[in-house]
């Protein structure tokens, strides 16, 4: 479906692309001043304003938002690519999921793309298990970090990627205890292809822990922090602060926190195991 344009400053002609929620964006690319382009895509902002409701002609975008198209293209290419070539047949992606945005949905149909079968990891399943010491401090084990459970993560993993057209045979969602890492084959098979990502020292440990186990591990891309859609972190902080916050996830999320009342929960800062009292 394409959602809309979205205008930016520069000076290059406009482009079709797909956002990681698979929504179809039309980019125009305003330049400061007169732009040379403007009757080259002002029949666009006319096609799809009658072709394609709901329409946006004159909607603001981040920088962050035409990086995210602009990658999903690049993606699509390298997709295409992949369909002649022999896809793995049982993949592996992890994460906390505790927030699910739209960058993690980048990482999850990625993984989708190159497999039979993806099997979703979920870390830090059991808030009631240790870490141990050295990875106490990196503020990913505090409670205020974690604010959902393991079964509220996998209700919205189940429905955002079934509403991006992923069918359901096609993923299992399972405990990954990347804090123990000892433990992670009674749950993922040995011959299983792990796939990451990096942003940041976490994602160079995690590559590690998984070759030392002898899960073959694939990186999918290295980027630096800055290069991030957006966090799990910055989501929960716009749904605490009341700004909005539901552009960052998949429709099937926003909707799951609202009708669960989850975004109350954030907002009082009300741990997850005592929000729904007996």
């Amino acid at each position: 479906m394409t959602r809309g344009i979205f205008l930016t400053f520069s000076s290059r002609p406009p482009t079709a692309a797909r956002l990681p929620s698979g929504d179809k964006v039309i980019i125009c690319l305003l330049g400061r001043g007169v732009n040379p382009f403007f009757p080259l895509f002002l029949p666009l902002l006319l096609y799809f304003s009658i072709k394609s409701p709901p329409f946006f002609p004159f909607c603001p975008v981040s920088t962050k938002i035409v990086s995210a198209a602009r990658a999903a293209n690049q993606r699509q290419e390298l997709d295409r690519r992949m369909d002649m070539e022999q896809r793995d047949t049982l993949g592996v992606v992890m994460g906390r999921f505790q927030g699910l945005h739209l960058g993690h949905m980048e990482y999850l149909l990625a993984g989708a793309q190159r497999c039979e079968h993806l099997l979703v990891g979920v870390t830090h399943f059991d808030p009631w298990e240790h870490a141990p010491e050295e990875l106490r401090d990196l503020g990913r084990m505090n409670a205020s970090a974690n604010p959902f459970t393991y079964y509220e993560r996998l209700a919205m993993l189940r429905d955002a990627l079934t509403e991006a057209g992923l069918p359901r045979e096609r993923f299992d969602i399972v405990p990954f205890p990347i804090e123990h890492p000892e433990r992670i084959p009674e749950f993922i098979p040995r011959e299983a292809v792990c796939y990451v990502t990096i942003y940041d020292q976490w994602g160079y440990h995690k590559r590690q822990v998984l070759t030392d186990l002898g899960f073959p591990t694939r990186v999918l891309w290295v980027r630096d922090d800055s290069q991030r859609l957006t966090s799990g972190t910055e989501v929960r902080r716009l749904i605490a602060e009341g700004k909005p916050w539901s552009h960052l996830v998949p429709p099937a999320v926003s909707r799951y926190l609202l009708e669960h009342g989850l975004t109350q929960r954030l907002a009082a800062g009300i741990p997850p195991e005592d929000s729904n009292p007996s």
